[in-house]
């Protein structure tokens, strides 16, 4: 709500809004400069909008922009904006991945399911022994699909005890 002559509010149009508008769904973080608006959805995307002069929008244009862009190449947790700056500063945190779930499929294999950024890449590490040195081994490359899960399966022997982790890829 509020002044929207650079299209900062990112409806589609550059005029001033008394009320609240929507704009975007799923967003966990957001920041506004001089007439220009940031956001951070949940899969770690980056929006702009609004004045572009400087190319604080980050879209690789100096475009004034009334709805929300992707900033590509962005993954972030976080984004700020100073007062009256005509700069953005995006901080990329990327969100650890984590281990949801393994399931032993009862046919002498394994599924270790993970949770991460949308799209990311990651390396899987296996090992049987969580505290010697060394013990992890990395057994598969995974990207994240749309929903930022993947799966990881194994064959075992018998009731071997396994542990997974992962790591971004370099």
């Amino acid at each position: 709500m509020g002044q929207n002559s650079y299209g900062q509010l990112g409806d589609g149009t550059t005029t001033d809004r008394p009320v609240p508008v929507s704009v975007g769904s799923n967003v966990v973080a957001v920041t506004a400069g001089w007439c220009h608006s940031v956001f951070v959805k949940n899969d770690g995307t980056l929006w702009a909008m609004g004045y572009n002069g400087f190319g604080q929008l980050g879209d690789g244009t100096w475009n004034t922009r009334t709805s929300p862009v992707s900033v590509p190449g962005m993954s972030l947790a976080s984004v700020v904006s100073g007062n009256l700056a005509y700069h953005t500063l995006a901080v990329g945190v990327p969100l650890a991945p984590a281990v949801v779930g393994i399931t032993n499929n009862h046919n002498g294999t394994v599924t270790a399911t993970f949770q991460g950024m949308v799209g990311a890449t990651y390396l899987v590490f296996a090992s049987t022994n969580l505290i010697a040195p060394g013990s992890w081994s990395a057994v598969s490359t995974n990207q994240a699909g749309a929903d930022g899960t993947w799966p990881y399966t194994e064959g075992i022997a018998g009731w071997q005890r396994r542990f997974f982790r992962a790591a971004p890829a370099p």
